[in-house]
């Protein structure tokens, strides 16, 4: 019998996701669902309600086609016939878009990636600052330290990532910076 399970904590939610047969993100207001990414990492098709970061993770871009379904907020219906074609739907459509869901992950959702844009807002902030602090006769030509302690945890977390995907020894790069980690996370 097809059934759901509720199964508490885990700590092996990686092999969970792989083994499922969709996932389903319901969700009515949402930032950028981590679990949707982990769930498309690992090659779990993804129905997904059109709410905040779904349409850039799984929706169709230029000649890339979607990378999962995307159906209305509060639409039951059109959630239960996207999940219906995620389950049963052609063999090639839902390879393809697992396909696609894999390469964003490895390409736009990649740790180093994302701390490069980090690293680029934090810049950009400093540079903000400097020009304030000029105007109003300070003299501060670095980031602040909340800048800098911003940069610091999105270094460790982008390692933490990167170790997550699996990486025994990953290395993340920023810019001409490089962060190399073990399997236990250490740098």
């Amino acid at each position: 019998a097809r059934r759901g399970h509720w199964l508490g904590f885990r700590s092996d939610v990686p092999d969970i996701l792989a083994a499922a047969d969709v996932f389903v993100l319901s969700s009515r207001n949402e930032g950028m669902a981590n679990v949707m990414l982990e769930a498309m990492s690992v090659g779990c098709p993804v129905v997904a309600t059109a709410v905040s970061g779904v349409g850039f993770a799984i929706g169709a871009y230029g000649e890339a086609g979607p990378a999962g379904w995307i159906v209305p907020p509060d639409d039951p219906v059109a959630m239960a016939g996207a999940t219906g074609a995620a389950l049963e739907g052609p063999a090639a459509d839902v390879a393809g878009r697992v396909a696609e869901a894999k390469r964003r992950i490895r390409t736009r959702f990649a740790p180093g990636r994302m701390l490069d844009e980090v690293e680029n807002v934090q810049r950009q902030r400093g540079a903000l600052l400097k020009q304030a602090s000029s105007v109003h006769g300070r003299r501060s030509g670095k980031l602040d330290e909340s800048a800098e302690l911003t940069l610091d945890v999105m270094r460790n977390a982008a390692n933490k990532i990167a170790v997550a995907l699996g990486a025994d020894a990953a290395r993340v790069e920023s810019g001409t910076e490089r962060y190399l980690v073990d399997e236990d996370g250490q740098t």
